[in-house]
């Protein structure tokens, strides 16, 4: 990235606050739809990250010509998780 872009910021998905098992994340699981979605993505499981231990998965995945977005997803708990994607666009970070 050349420069900062004033339409990026990170962004943060998570499951409905009432039902935080929703999705049943398993970062094993989305690593595996990250690189059949994406050919060439980079996916990395890390373990006990953060103040409190919690697996992990870094991530960078090409969304245009030359354009890649990096992200982490985390579980702190066996099925329950979120995921962020740092410095998109809004349209960058639905994909």
């Amino acid at each position: 990235m050349t420069g900062h872009n004033p339409t990026h910021t990170t962004f943060s998905f998570a499951p409905p606050t009432d039902d935080a098992l929703a999705w049943h994340l398993r970062l094993d699981d989305l690593a595996e739809k990250i690189t059949q979605s994406f050919p060439g993505a980079f996916t990395q499981l890390q373990h006990e990250l953060g103040p409190r231990d919690a697996d992990a998965l870094s991530f960078a995945v090409q969304v245009s010509d030359g354009e890649w977005l990096e992200g982490l997803a985390t579980t702190p708990y066996e099925g329950m998780g979120s995921v962020m994607v740092l410095d998109a666009s809004a349209a960058e970070a639905a994909v």
